[in-house]
């Protein structure tokens, strides 16, 4: 009997030791959950969703590596693929004519998809003028030409806080169990923003060339940061003509404009031919870049002839 009551205290103790010890670990919230399924139009979006989103998030690119955001135009595989995202982090509405589409498709496929308009309240350039396709068959003119914003709001250092703090709110509030990983993951991320901007800055007010021709108009929220000023090559989608280049060369020649920028997506005909005329440099940076914040410290150091060879 003695021997039996010792047992079944042994057995209560253990018990309360194993239940206390179950109680007394902290289960890391949503650790073994699935991923935060994410959809971003641009290749620069997904780098500062990761950056605040970790291993939290799954992002998926609309548009691919080497596609020209101002004509794509998304398969039915992809659209297949995107419309199981939980969000959708957009530049905005009426920034990009075909993003503008897929939101509405994809919110009729899948109405529970969040969509955060990441640029709200940037403060938009004024962009590119587009005609419109269409043709009047009574007088045969051409539908109006109308202006859009300057869609490539994430080659800023100034927009991608606003950028990454409409992205740490969307995150938190999908999944506040992380809320506070996520909002230490973008004050990391920040303060490293801040000290390349300082940087930046540095470099461009030591340069005293302080415009550059480009082989698209990519570049003019960077330009504005650092007050430059950004001349472009030819029309959007159309090879400069031999008239416009000739203009270009002598522009170049009154300001003494040196460095002709280049992207990966465009061709650098034109701008050799400058560049040889006025005895410049062509140089690549890409505003398409997984790391634009890396990029755009790079075409600093291109302007500032810092990183010229």
């Amino acid at each position: 009997m003695k021997v039996s009551g010792i047992i079944l205290l042994l057995i209560f103790f253990i018990g309360i030791s194993v239940f206390l010890a179950g109680c007394s670990r902290t289960e890391i919230p949503g650790e073994t959950s699935a991923k935060i399924k994410v959809l971003v139009t641009v290749l620069p979006e997904a780098g500062y969703v990761k950056a605040v989103g970790g291993d939290r998030v799954e992002v998926f690119v609309a548009v691919p590596p080497g596609a020209d955001p101002h004509t794509f135009e998304p398969s039915a595989r992809d659209m297949v693929e995107f419309s199981d995202a939980d969000i959708y982090f957009t530049l905005g509405k009426g920034i990009l004519p075909f993003e503008d589409n897929l939101v509405t498709r994809l919110s009729t496929i899948n109405p529970r998809m969040k969509v955060v308009e990441t640029a709200q309240g940037i403060d938009l350039l004024a962009g590119e003028e587009h005609h419109e396709n269409s043709q009047d068959a009574a007088t045969g003119a051409t539908g109006a030409s109308h202006e859009t914003p300057d869609p490539h709001v994430w080659v800023s250092m100034k927009n991608i806080p606003i950028m990454v703090d409409h992205i740490t709110v969307a995150l938190s509030t999908i999944d506040p169990a992380y809320a506070p990983y996520y909002k230490e993951k973008r004050d990391a991320f920040l303060a490293n923003i801040t000290l390349m901007d300082a940087e930046i800055r540095s470099m461009i007010e030591k340069t005293p060339e302080k415009q550059f021709i480009s082989s698209h108009a990519s570049w003019g929220y960077f330009a504005r940061d650092y007050g430059l000023g950004q001349v472009t090559i030819g029309q959007p989608g159309k090879e400069a003509t031999s008239k416009e280049i000739e203009s270009l060369i002598r522009e170049a020649a009154d300001n003494n404009i040196t460095i002709i920028v280049t992207e990966p997506q465009y061709s650098r005909k034109a701008a050799e031919v400058i560049a040889s005329s006025i005895n410049g440099s062509v140089v690549v940076a890409d505003p398409l870049a997984p790391d634009t914040p890396r990029e755009l410290q790079k075409l600093a150091k291109l302007l500032s002839r810092t990183g010229l060879n």
